[in-house]
């Protein structure tokens, strides 16, 4: 790919992935090509990548909140009870 004479154009429309019952099962790339050797895939739908919007005010607030005895993850990431911890909490000791 050339970066001179590229051409981006915007069509307004936001970015969508082409989903098939035929995808389950199977490996695709990052932009949803398979690369597994299977049969290729006719698409049956497409769906946005976006996904669904949270109204953040709408959430349910965290009750039981976990002092982890660290001052900057107990303000700036409070943890609550039962939440999933994602994989960037290098040590999960808190969950158990």
């Amino acid at each position: 790919m050339d970066v001179l004479d590229t051409i981006c154009e915007f069509t307004g429309d936001v970015l969508r992935l082409p989903v098939s019952e035929d995808m389950l099962g199977r490996t695709f790339n990052g932009t949803g090509k398979p690369i597994d050797k299977g049969p290729h895939i006719c698409a049956e739908d497409f769906l946005d990548v976006e996904g669904m919007v949270v109204n953040p005010y709408l959430r349910v607030h965290p009750r039981r909140i976990i002092e982890t005895g660290i001052s900057t993850i107990d303000v700036m990431s409070t943890i609550a009870r039962g939440q999933v911890i994602h994989s960037w909490v290098v040590y999960n000791v808190l969950c158990r």
